[in-house]
């Protein structure tokens, strides 16, 4: 028979005996001490706290979308509130617009009439003449204002008389302008030929003078000098905005010296006629007065069947209208060439 003690394992430790749990074993660490891992504390702080971290953005995200569609809200509400005043507002300016065309148009009217009904007189007494007989006229070269006077080229600026046709000319230019319903905002290379056609045609049949002028180039000029000053007028005035390409005129046109002498060409030539005229007529009273000395004694310093012209030159001085704006020649070119 074997002894116990043979058949028990050499481990150095008693064996158990019968009827005893063995306890069981713990994991130990590299310490060799017994301890708890702390790897999934740490795991679920770090989830917390992004957690946290996305709660917070969210709820900054929901704070600003309710605040933009709020805005949004309360933008839509003053839209759909105030059509009816933006509406009456547009009609409010565009009536405004009208009644200073039709204020326009009626002074031209007005003007027109005056002139032409003076004009008529005078060609009733055999001052001038309107028919269409004569020599063509061809454009000069260049362009209006800055290389020729439309009045002067008109042959219309040696007398008071032909002043005062020109001057009815224009005015007949303007009132069959506006008439016509041309776009005036529109610079004239843009405007349509068919339009311009029917200007020249009605020019034509109401001065017959126009017909003289080869391919209507007086009827053209005067109507681009006339839209070209009621465009500036309304550039100035913030009707209209000014197009790009014209931003520099307004430096240029403050550069000029603004003391300088402005006297149409017209008129330049008108004076000088007159001056001339007079010199003439001084010269012919000096020679009567040397061959007849006893006129010297006489109380009418015109002698019978002289004129006196230097009258006339001085009267025309203080009788002539002023066009302001739409007077052609240099006072055109403020706001520059547009064509």
């Amino acid at each position: 028979m074997t002894p116990q003690s043979e058949n028990m394992p050499s481990t150095g430790q008693a064996a158990p005996q019968a009827g005893w749990k063995q306890a069981p074993k713990r994991p130990r660490t590299s310490g060799g001490t017994n301890s708890t891992p702390l790897t999934d504390t740490g795991n679920r702080t770090e989830a917390n706290a992004n957690m946290a971290a996305m709660q917070a953005t969210l709820k900054r995200l929901e704070a600003e979308l309710l605040k933009e569609k709020k805005a949004r809200q309360d933008l839509q509400r003053d839209m759909e509130s105030h059509p009816a005043q933006q509406e009456q507002a547009t009609d409010e300016d565009a009536q405004a617009q009208v009644a200073r065309m039709e204020e326009e148009l009626t002074q031209e009217r007005l003007a027109n009439a005056e002139l032409q009904k003076t004009l008529d007189d005078m060609v009733k007494s055999g001052g001038t003449s309107t028919d269409a007989e004569g020599p063509t006229i061809p454009r000069p070269k260049g362009s209006a204002g800055t290389h020729f006077s439309i009045q002067v080229t008109m042959k219309l600026a040696s007398s008071e008389e032909k002043d005062l046709k020109y001057k009815a000319i224009q005015r007949g230019i303007r009132f069959l302008a506006l008439n016509a319903n041309i776009n005036w905002k529109l610079t004239w290379s843009k405007i349509p030929a068919l339009a311009k056609a029917n200007l020249y045609s009605a020019a034509r049949e109401k001065h017959k003078y126009l017909k003289r002028f080869e391919n209507d180039w007086a009827t053209e000029e005067l109507a681009k000098m006339y839209f070209k000053n009621l465009r500036g007028n309304h550039y100035r005035r913030g009707y209209l905005q000014v197009p790009d390409g014209y931003s520099h005129l307004k430096a240029n046109s403050a550069q000029r010296n603004q003391s300088a002498p402005r006297i149409k060409r017209a008129k330049a030539v008108m004076l000088k006629r007159q001056e001339a005229r007079a010199r003439k007529a001084a010269s012919r009273r000096q020679q009567t007065a040397e061959e007849e000395p006893g006129m010297e004694d006489s109380d009418d310093p015109n002698p019978i069947g002289q004129e006196s012209e230097e009258m006339q030159v001085d009267g025309e001085d203080n009788n002539e209208p002023d066009q302001g704006p739409n007077a052609e020649g240099d006072e055109d070119n403020d706001s520059g060439s547009e064509e």
